[in-house]
């Protein structure tokens, strides 16, 4: 079997989203999860490439869209081969708004297939299940408990009008810890400023680095009440030997033992959250740490998050879909993205038309 992966930026061609000694590229280890992955399908006598390395598109068994690409939806769709796409995209319904039940129906249009992380929506049918793959690389670190300050938080800033967006929680606790207990509290990510924020510390090389010096990190998703949404947020934690405060998945201990972090919605008021930091025992403190580390050393969680569970997700998916053979992509909704691609295209060639007239000095008209 030969899988292609339509990435979500031209930047992972070539392989590169494989590429784990492109430390420029792949800082903090992330993208290793698809090197496992890759491993896995190798091991079986697959192969598993970016889009870019098959010379042959008819050779392809499988197209993985981790983007909605609509030129790559037109493309294989000319060549008679959209009965063998699979719309794979990660990001919850906050971030992109077509990765829901009611957008799904429109996605179902183009891809006979799809995967997704959440479990409500898995049929088997022509939506299976996909884990958001994670690498597990250790790094507890060794600080002392009475040299940590309190609380921290790494995360861009990042605004949702949507119902279940955790955003805005995100922002309430900033405020909050900033004004009632700004010297235990920093945090840390894209799109802030020390301006408006003066606990901002600015974008970290390596999140461990920041997670040695602090007792707790806030590690809310960015979507609240889902099942099977769980991302770095929560594991960043796990693996780098701090205690995080999660909320997101409401089957997170499906994923993650109870034991090895602290739930936010148990607490009424932030103030009592704080009171329930500053009060933890040492020994309570430790307890928590040695839970999350045998969970991670003992493998459990590469079991149910690694690039090899994600490479199953396909395999099952290959394994129990009937219906790309009777697919087919009907004029009239391919006729919508091509005029929305020609309309685009078009656009760029005005506006790039524009900027030239302007840069010899010519009037627009």
């Amino acid at each position: 079997m030969k899988v292609a992966i339509i990435p979500w930026s031209i930047d992972c061609n070539k392989d590169r989203i494989f590429a784990i000694e492109d430390k420029e590229f792949n800082k903090d280890h992330r993208l290793n999860a698809y090197f496992i992955m890759q491993k896995e399908f190798e091991k079986k006598g697959d192969e598993l490439h970016t889009i870019d390395m098959y010379d042959q598109l008819e050779e392809v068994d499988y197209f993985l869209f981790f983007e909605y690409d609509e030129k790559w939806i037109i493309r294989l769709w000319k060549k008679g081969l959209a009965n063998r796409t699979v719309y794979c995209n990660g990001e919850p319904e906050v971030v992109n708004h077509n990765n829901c039940k009611e957008g799904y129906k429109k996605i179902k249009k183009y891809f006979p297939y799809l995967m997704t992380w959440n479990d409500e929506l898995v049929d088997n049918v022509r939506i299976f299940k996909r884990i958001n793959p994670y690498f597990v690389e250790p790094d507890f670190g060794n600080t002392p408990y009475e040299e940590r300050k309190l609380l921290t938080n790494i995360s861009g800033n990042k605004s949702s009008g949507h119902e279940k967006e955790l955003y805005s929680e995100r922002l309430n606790v900033i405020n909050f810890f900033e004004k009632n207990y700004p010297c235990q509290f920093e945090f840390y990510g894209k799109g802030w400023s020390e301006k408006n924020h003066p606990c901002y510390g600015g974008c970290p090389d390596k999140k461990a680095e920041v997670y040695h010096k602090f007792r707790f990190a806030l590690a809310l998703e960015n979507m609240k009440n889902v099942k099977g949404y769980v991302t770095e947020k929560l594991l960043d934690c796990l693996t780098t030997g701090i205690v995080p405060i999660y909320a997101g998945a409401v089957n997170i201990t499906d994923y993650v033992p109870a034991e090895c972090f602290i739930d936010y919605n148990q607490f009424s008021t932030l103030e009592e959250m704080a009171q329930f930091l500053l009060h933890m025992p040492e020994e309570v403190y430790n307890q928590y740490l040695d839970k999350a580390r045998n969970f991670i050393m003992t493998g459990e969680l590469q079991k149910k998050l690694s690039g090899a569970v994600y490479a199953d997700n396909v395999y099952a998916l290959a394994e129990s879909g009937e219906y790309h053979r009777a697919f087919r992509v009907r004029w009239k909704d391919m006729a919508v993205i091509i005029l929305k691609v020609f309309k685009s295209e078009l656009s760029g060639k005005i506006k790039k038309y524009l900027r030239k007239l302007r840069a010899e000095g010519k009037k627009d008209d």
